[in-house]
């Protein structure tokens, strides 16, 4: 008879390619020890769900006294609720299936189960998202997958969940989302409609709070699958945005809002507000911090002026691990941060973010704003403070997105070129920033050492072409064919990708182009003040452009390359 600590020992050596051939001998024995120590009450952890891997070949038949253990230990569930006991009863459950030979359909039952589980700390504790991290990245079964979520978005049992709940569910689909194999472009395909259907379904129950969450998750998965700048960027618009709008505007009407003060104050200081979703050390908030740090050494302004940073800060939008680091930066230069009031930081991802806007709005209004200059994506948050007049004066200063069709926002700017199809060309006000010489500037020297060193990585006597920013400006077909035929028609030429994003659907794209992956490399993360000695011509991205990224590049004391290129 096997002991727990056997067993997992068995596993383990299954997972590493060390089993012996007689194994399959072991099988009966494994089975009756797993349905006595259940029937005597004895459960198991999830780390046993990887037998799954030592029977799948072995293919066991369902048996009476299994799928009796199974509806005991169903009843069971029912005693637990929001205990760590009702996570290991799960496992349990899920393993007798997978000794039953129900492996597809536990494993669908025990997501349900699991992904309703609204207690989140203790999910993080006893590291489930690991776990399961691990066990979809062993099976690589999208069938499997999308049948999981197609399962707990079933329309019936989604709808009659509490708001907790379905706040898990979503997030754990988005989880999901990332262990499908196919590109960004392909997922967003293959689960439009199934995003869609349930977002329509929580706006026509007028479930305004969990709309506002999964509006920021379908948006967020959307422009990351972006190819055709306008074409797709109308689609997230009409499919997306509008109908979540029209739910935000009948509920400001129907509650009757307090409207913000008409007009922009005319004898004291006008006080201006940059509302982001949260912020974070990138490409935009060196922008804006740029910006604000020139306005405030201008004295004409601050007499004029008062410039406020107010930040949403909740995780679905975006990273906050650099908030503190950047708050601290905009003190420095006399420049006040407001945040989200702490109680919403500490439900998570559960937070009321209607509630959470409402109070965001009050505050904007008691503060006596004048302007906001919302700087980011618009997400949920976004529009609802526009649509609901938040301040007399709204600008939308657009980092992506040029197709938001919103009549309250009084002014758009924009600091680089709005593409020529865009329906909003004419309304947008073009500016230019210079970033600030921290940002560009260093120690040259030692920047070039280091970049001497990262050049002996790549073969000698070569080329270096690349690129620097997010990789979803990279993941397009009609950039890599260009790369593809700068690449063909140079052999001694090879491409680096820095930043970080999809490489998987750019890999696709790869092989498709036929250009080797021996040239083509994926850098991640880089500095660009070192990368800019280590490139010798920059191929700039389109149809979005490489931006800060260019400026970054040129300001080296070497003499710098660039080629762009604009499509028709």
């Amino acid at each position: 008879m096997f002991s727990k600590g056997e067993l997992l020992n068995l596993i383990n050596d299954c997972l590493n390619g060390k089993l012996t051939s007689n194994v399959l001998s072991d099988i009966k024995k494994i089975k009756e020890y797993i349905i006595l120590e259940i029937s005597q009450n004895n459960i198991f952890s999830k780390e046993f769900l990887n037998i799954y891997f030592l029977l799948k070949d072995y293919s066991p038949k369902e048996e009476p006294v299994i799928s009796q253990l199974i509806r005991k230990l169903n009843k069971l569930l029912f005693m637990y609720p929001n205990k760590l006991e009702f996570l290991f009863i799960n496992d349990s459950i899920f393993l007798l299936e997978i000794l039953n030979g129900n492996f597809e359909k536990g494993f669908r039952d025990y997501c349900r189960r699991l992904f309703c589980f609204t207690k989140s700390e203790l999910i993080v504790s006893n590291d489930y998202d690991i776990f399961l991290s691990d066990f979809l990245k062993k099976i690589k079964n999208d069938e499997l997958l999308m049948s999981i979520i197609k399962y707990i978005l079933e329309e019936k049992f989604f709808i009659n969940l509490n708001y907790k709940k379905r706040i898990m569910v979503i997030t754990w689909v988005d989880f999901l989302y990332q262990y499908l194999s196919y590109s960004d472009q392909e997922k967003i395909t293959e689960l439009w409609d199934i995003y869609i259907n349930t977002l329509y379904l929580l706006i026509s129950s007028d479930f305004i709070r969990d709309v506002m969450y999964l509006e920021n998750i379908i948006y967020s998965r959307a422009i990351h699958a972006v190819e055709y700048l306008t074409e797709d960027f109308k689609k997230i618009e009409n499919d997306i945005c509008r109908p979540c709008r029209k739910l935000y505007k009948e509920w400001i009407d129907s509650h009757k809002l307090l409207p913000c003060k008409s007009e922009v104050n005319k004898n004291g200081k006008i006080k201006i507000a940059i509302v982001k979703p949260s912020i974070a050390f990138n490409s935009p908030f060196k922008l804006e911090y740029s910006l604000t740090k020139n306005l405030m050494q201008d004295k004409t302004f601050r007499d004029r002026y008062e410039i406020y940073f107010y930040s949403m800060t909740l995780p679905d939008f975006g990273t906050i691990e650099s908030e503190e680091k950047c708050t601290a930066m905009l003190n420095e230069i006399g420049i006040k941060v407001e945040k989200t009031v702490e109680k919403y930081l500490e439900q998570g991802l559960a937070a009321n973010r209607h509630k959470l806007v409402l109070e965001f709005r009050e505050q904007l209004i008691k503060d006596e704003i004048d302007i906001i200059i919302y700087s980011d994506h618009l997400y949920s948050v976004g529009e609802f403070l526009f649509i609901s007049r938040a301040a007399p004066k709204q600008i939308y200063w657009c980092h992506m997105n040029h197709e938001i069709d919103i009549s309250e926002i009084d002014k758009r700017i924009i600091h680089y070129p709005p593409p020529p199809d865009s329906a909003f060309k004419d309304d947008f006000e073009f500016f230019d920033i210079e970033q600030d010489e921290m940002f560009i500037k260093g120690d040259e020297e030692e920047n070039k050492k280091a970049a001497k060193q990262i050049r002996k990585k790549f073969p000698e006597n070569v080329i270096i072409l690349g690129s620097i920013g997010r990789l979803v400006k990279v993941d397009n077909y009609d950039y890599l064919s260009a790369v593809a035929e700068i690449l063909k028609s140079n052999p001694d030429t090879i491409y680096l990708a820095c930043g970080e994003g999809n490489k998987n659907s750019i890999r696709k794209k790869l092989k498709q182009l036929k250009i080797d992956e021996n040239r083509f490399y994926f850098e991640g993360f880089v500095d660009v003040k070192v990368y800019r000695y280590v490139i010798d011509i920059y191929l700039n991205t389109f149809p979005f452009h490489s931006g800060e990224a260019i400026r970054e590049f040129t300001a080296k004391t070497e003499e710098s390359f660039v080629v762009s290129c604009e499509m028709e």
